[in-house]
């Protein structure tokens, strides 16, 4: 079966998006795939960011769509589980099962996967693009684009950094 790399568009998990997500789905089942109902103008938020919204939904195990078929979205045991007791992700043990499941997820976060269970160099863009680029050989997958390399690496290291911490980094220490 073929990972995918790069569902999130560039975008990192938002606040808000996956409670939003949630509710919408649960509301209508074609939220994302709408010919009626702009998914743009139900969810409030731009063609990219609906395509990242519907990945991440399905990489942290709270949506699935079926393989085949009408396309539609719906809430896992999980998802329903999470709607009904956590519908906007208050508690940390939430976060903590959202993030156990992006990372064991390797078909749809395989750069997630590859980072948090099998990556061992140092924390450096060259270091993990050539580390994936290695595993992914091995797992038979496709040699990917060095974009969507960067573009993974990108987005695991924004969506667990502040981006005010990535900024004073490229200040020159003299400036602060």
């Amino acid at each position: 079966m073929k990972y995918k790399l790069r569902g999130h568009e560039t975008f990192a998990i938002r606040k808000g998006w996956l409670s939003k997500g949630m509710k919408q789905v649960v509301k209508d089942s074609s939220v994302f795939l709408s010919k009626e109902n702009n998914p743009m103008d139900v969810l409030g938020i731009g063609a990219n960011m609906v395509k990242s919204l519907r990945y991440w939904l399905q990489a942290v195990g709270l949506a699935e769509e079926p393989p085949s078929g009408k396309r539609s979205q719906s809430l896992t045991h999980f998802g329903r589980l999470i709607f009904q007791y956590d519908r906007y992700l208050e508690e940390t043990g939430t976060l903590q099962l959202l993030h156990y499941k992006l990372a064991c997820n390797k078909q749809l976060a395989p750069s997630w996967y590859y980072f948090f269970n099998e990556f061992q160099g140092e924390i450096s863009e060259n270091d993990f693009e050539k580390g994936l680029e290695n595993w992914l050989v091995m797992e038979e997958q496709e040699k990917p684009s060095r974009r969507s390399i960067q573009d993974d690496f990108a987005c695991i290291i924004n969506t667990y950094l502040p981006a005010t911490s990535l900024i004073l980094k490229k200040i020159p220490q003299k400036a602060i």
